[in-house]
């Protein structure tokens, strides 16, 4: 099995959180049920519920998810040692900006606690080397999902893993406004796409807050527009 990549920084702060839940009351036994304990006791509970730990790490950026991560752990460590449970995950971009060909989507799996010689199988994915896979997003599709199941082993023994993904799709819908110097890009959906590269002609301008692009000049009417590469139609003469 190849060197298998990091976990996402979400992932890893729902390993860990998970984690604490399950090895951290029986690490502080007998503290833990004391009375001084009972507010940490009671959001640790609510925090094993999946769904609830799930919609609270979906809110956060990679950012924070990374750094709420490493305090969670140095903390856990500072009383005792952390215990980490086995986890997989599906790296993956969170978005694709698609046009009307079809797009292959390179994915692997994240693997960590369990021994290297872990097996996969993929669901709407086509596995190519060690861990990795390929799924195809459709031109006409929103969301391409895929979901991997991990066979291995611990030093507990066996263990079955699974993880899913969602890629949200998206074509460009670019407007121009009447003086070609303000373009505004946005999905099929009408989403502003704030941070995504818009090209007209020879010329690569980043969409700013609401997808917002304003020009230094008036485009030439006729000019080929590109979103992150994907064709988005011309100026409008």
């Amino acid at each position: 099995m190849s060197e298998t990549p990091e976990l996402p920084p979400r992932e890893r702060l729902v390993q860990l959180v998970r984690s604490l839940g399950k090895h951290l009351p029986a690490q502080l036994s007998p503290l833990f049920g004391a009375k001084r304990f009972a507010e940490g006791a009671s959001a640790l509970a609510r925090l094993a519920d999946d769904a609830h730990l799930t919609a609270a790490v979906a809110s956060l950026a990679d950012g924070e998810a990374a750094w709420l991560a490493d305090r969670i752990e140095a903390r856990w460590r500072a009383v005792a040692d952390p215990i980490l449970d086995p986890i997989a995950a599906i790296v993956a971009p969170p978005e694709l900006w698609i046009g009307r060909e079809p797009i292959r989507v390179p994915l692997a799996v994240a693997v960590v606690g369990a021994e290297p010689d872990w097996e996969v199988v993929w669901d709407n994915a086509t596995s190519t080397t060690a861990g990795h896979a390929v799924a195809t997003a459709e031109p006409d599709a929103n969301v391409l999902a895929v979901r991997v199941h991990v066979r291995a082993r611990t030093a507990a023994g066996r263990v079955s893993l699974s993880a899913a993904a969602r890629i949200a799709l998206r074509r460009p819908a670019v407007t121009v406004r009447e003086d070609r110097r303000r373009v505004v890009v946005a999905d099929q959906h009408g989403n502003p796409a704030a941070g995504v590269t818009l090209t007209i002609g020879d010329a690569t301008y980043l969409a700013g807050p609401g997808g917002l692009v304003e020009l230094a000049q008036p485009a030439a009417p006729g000019a080929t527009m590109r979103v992150q590469g994907i064709p988005a139609g011309r100026i409008p003469t």
